[in-house]
């Protein structure tokens, strides 16, 4: 083992690798795999000098015979690793070097164990006639062996294999009175805040929200059960939903005490925070998720509804969710059905756009890349394209998206929206 690991450290140093957890994990990968060759030849030359041979013959002819066997079986575990080295992209660089690793280590110990142990072999190895019994050996020479013989004899083998089996049905029948819990009760340790406000709030609303939450959290019973807050304003991210972005969205990520005996006071504070939410005004919905680090986390199931226009989806949702409340044992079951999202309305003046020569097509699309931006160039990183967009800040008014400039083609002059179009914010649909 320390010529096979010293070796794989060698040529990653010689190959311009560093030990880090990546290949360490690698070395311990391969830590069971790289005695075998070894543990092969000592055993075969030890047969070998038990057919009288002295102790360099029994080691030439002990590793000459198996050593088609021990390269045929280093080469075909390198080669189960081989393919991890055809991993392309970030994933491949860092996983790389875990065959390097491997397949380093196999090499260093082969080279080991046929040109370094046959020497000590030579050498160092038991011959026979010097060879002592220690105090196990003796044991199962004394006791093991003469009780294996007996069992073996043609008229108690099969009332041996009889005791066996009871053995085993009685081994198996115990597993019914196991008590099996495939998760432990968890206790709460983390809780995340969602909040949507009303579409004609402002960031100013948000921070309230966001204020009013940890000022809660200050004043938690006991003081040091509520350990952190962190806010996000203006986006909502969750799983396998679309994320959403504006003033009106609210984040509040509450770490809580890892300490069993604080969840009764975790699940007052939780019930504290959900009515403070309910009682504001401008809140158009909120979703409390807390994370008890054990099974279940998180939601157990997200639908998500799609139709050919917004009746549809709407009355789908609606009878959805309608069946699902209905259900016994469903518990906490929201939608996000008909909350909207912000939406920037832009109606041409079809006049003032003829009086500047440009049709309303051509100001639609450079109305959306001043808002969501232009695909300035192509970035390349391993072999994958990634495009790079440039756009300016999003408009917090109707009025600061009416100044945002205009990029047309040609020799157009340069115009602001708001000379050629009204801007109303409105609620859309979700």
């Amino acid at each position: 083992m320390p010529v096979a690991f010293l070796g794989a450290i060698a040529a990653l140093h010689a190959s311009g690798q560093s030990m880090n957890l990546i290949s360490t994990f690698g070395l311990l990968l391969v830590t069971g795999i790289i005695v075998d060759d070894a543990v092969v030849i000592v055993e075969n030359v030890q047969r070998h000098l038990e057919m009288g041979k002295d102790r360099v013959q029994a080691t030439l002819d002990g590793a000459t015979e198996v050593f088609g066997a021990v390269v045929s079986a280093t080469v075909t575990t390198c080669l189960a690793f081989a393919p991890l080295l055809m991993l392309e992209g970030l994933v491949g660089r860092i996983m790389r070097i875990v065959p390097i690793v491997v397949i380093l280590s196999l090499v260093a110990s082969l080279f080991e164990a046929f040109v370094i142990l046959p020497g000590h072999l030579s050498h160092h190895a038991h011959e026979p006639d010097h060879e002592e019994d220690n105090l196990p050996t003796r044991l199962l020479k004394g006791a093991y062996g003469p009780l294996l013989e007996r069992l073996v004899q043609p008229g108690v083998r099969w009332i041996a294999l009889g005791g066996l089996t009871l053995i085993v049905a009685g081994s198996l029948s115990l597993v019914t009175l196991m008590r099996i819990t495939l998760a432990t009760e968890g206790h709460p340790i983390m809780a995340i805040v969602e909040v949507t406000l009303t579409p004609t709030a402002t960031k100013d609303d948000a921070v309230d929200v966001v204020r009013t939450l940890e000022a809660l959290a200050a004043d938690s019973e006991p003081g040091d059960l509520v350990r952190y807050t962190r806010a996000y304003l203006g986006r909502l991210e969750r799983p396998g939903a679309l994320p959403r972005f504006g003033d009106r969205y609210a984040q509040v990520d509450m770490g809580f005490r890892n300490d069993k005996a604080y969840a009764p006071a975790t699940w007052a504070f939780v019930d504290r925070l959900e009515e403070a939410l309910a009682r504001r005004a401008d809140v158009v919905s909120f979703e409390v998720d807390v994370l008890t680090g054990t099974p279940p986390v998180g939601k157990a199931v997200d639908v998500r509804v799609r139709g050919p226009d917004d009746d549809s989806v709407l009355a789908a949702a609606g009878a959805l969710t309608a069946h699902l409340e209905a259900r016994p044992g469903l518990t906490g079951v929201r939608t996000d059905a008909g909350l909207g999202v912000d939406t920037w309305e832009v109606t041409v003046d079809p006049a003032r756009a003829a009086a500047f020569g440009l049709r309303e097509r051509e100001i639609a699309v450079a109305t959306r890349a001043a808002i969501d931006g232009a695909e300035a160039l192509d970035l390349v990183i391993d072999g994958h394209t990634t495009p790079v967009r440039v756009r300016m800040p999003p408009p917090t008014s109707a009025d600061a998206l009416g100044d945002l400039p205009l990029a047309l083609p040609g020799d157009a002059p340069d115009l602001r929206i708001r000379q050629v179009a009204t801007v109303v914010r409105t609620q859309g649909v979700e």
